[in-house]
């Protein structure tokens, strides 16, 4: 009598009846599935301790170290960009007057470790500098470098994250030295060559004077 009664103008509505609680079940199972896959982590890993455990939740994983070098300022933001745009493979983000922003890396590993090996140049991170002129011809630069703040690690990543952090930040420190050397060294080239064009003008020769004219006029003055 019951199957009969669900019948309607011919039409058996027991199948459909079937098709539409089973779709009903399904759009509630997705819809559980995204809203999973959008808790934050902090509520994935309260829900599940041995992941917390193995993870140990490393947030906010960076690491910043400064220096004082004799250059100016704008010679400071050409070579950083130099080295961090070029040698080291980053993206010029933004900047303003004192401060530079670069970024690298895949943006799309929010973890570490994955199941893949992700070394020190795919780990996506952000670089960046601040300048403080100390003095026309002394710069202060800070260096900071950050992982995104929703990406965690585990003890040995993040280990390896500073770690690889510390070594970039030398061999920008080494870049830079050797650039120092070589500006001081022309700087004072420039100071000889106009300290010894002073002395010619005293003695009433030119600088392309012979040696011999040189002394002449020394005994004469």
């Amino acid at each position: 009598m019951f199957l009969a009664e669900m019948e309607f103008f011919g039409i058996d509505v027991l199948p459909l009846l079937f098709a539409a609680s089973w779709l009903l079940w399904y759009c509630a199972h997705k819809a559980q599935e995204e809203k999973d896959s959008e808790a934050p982590i902090n509520d994935i890993l309260a829900e599940n301790p041995k992941t917390a455990e193995s993870l140990k939740a490393f947030d906010s994983v960076g690491w910043s170290k400064q220096k004082t070098f004799p250059i100016p300022l704008d010679m400071a933001k050409e070579i950083a960009e130099k080295v961090y745009g070029e040698s080291l493979e980053c993206h010029l983000e933004d900047e303003a007057e004192t401060v530079q922003r670069f970024s690298r890396g895949d943006k799309t590993i929010w973890r570490l470790p994955i199941e893949k090996s992700v070394d020190w140049y795919d780990q996506p991170v952000t670089i960046q500098i601040r300048y403080k002129a100390v003095s026309d011809e002394k710069t202060t630069m800070k260096v900071v470098y950050a992982a995104p703040k929703s990406m965690i690690f585990d003890g040995e990543c993040r280990d390896f994250f500073v770690e690889h952090a510390q070594k970039e930040f030398l061999y920008f420190c080494q870049v830079v030295e050797n650039v120092c050397k070589r500006y001081e060294e022309h700087v004072a080239s420039e100071i000889d060559e106009t300290d010894c064009s002073a002395d010619y003008g005293t003695l009433g020769v030119g600088p392309d004077a012979s040696w011999d004219d040189v002394r002449a006029a020394y005994r004469e003055n």
